[in-house]
């Protein structure tokens, strides 16, 4: 039956592409579902690639929960995120999610955000960073927000 619906849908994709109608969230959502439940990840990997299924915030978190079922999720997650013109702390907050507090705040800084973002916490930076007990990592986290702000 899976099979089956998947087929349905990418056809009623196919057709609501065709005729410029946005295809609804929750449609593309029961795509992405079905195709885990089938173990079909190699085809869940081509929609993505060929954009069958719209990036957004929704799908993208969809994807970055199924990384214990499919570990290439998570990247293909954070790849939309970054295609999103708006989901810079949601990038941020996967990227704290899995310790990578140094890689986080390079993705701030190549945003050019460190210095406009307000809500930019140098206590949570600082606070994930003491909890690693990684001396060097602690006064890297300190030292960006030295220098940040002194300018």
């Amino acid at each position: 039956m899976s099979r089956r619906l998947v087929s349905i849908l990418f056809e009623y994709f196919r057709s609501l592409t065709d005729l410029q109608i946005p295809i609804d969230n929750s449609l593309q959502v029961l795509l992405i579902e079905s195709l885990v439940q089938q173990k079909a990840y190699f085809q869940l990997l081509q929609f993505l690639q060929y954009h069958v299924v719209s990036d957004s915030k929704n799908l993208a978190c969809l994807l970055l929960s199924l990384e214990n079922l499919f570990p290439a999720a998570h990247q293909l997650g954070v790849d939309m995120l970054q295609r999103l013109p708006d989901a810079t702390e949601e990038i941020t907050e996967v990227l704290l999610s899995k310790q990578q507090i140094l890689p986080s705040l390079r993705y701030l800084s190549s945003m050019g955000m460190e210095k406009t973002t307000r809500d930019l916490s140098s206590r949570k930076y600082l606070e994930l960073a003491r909890l690693t007990n990684n001396d060097s990592l602690f006064c890297s986290v300190l030292n960006f927000f030295d220098i940040r702000k002194n300018e």
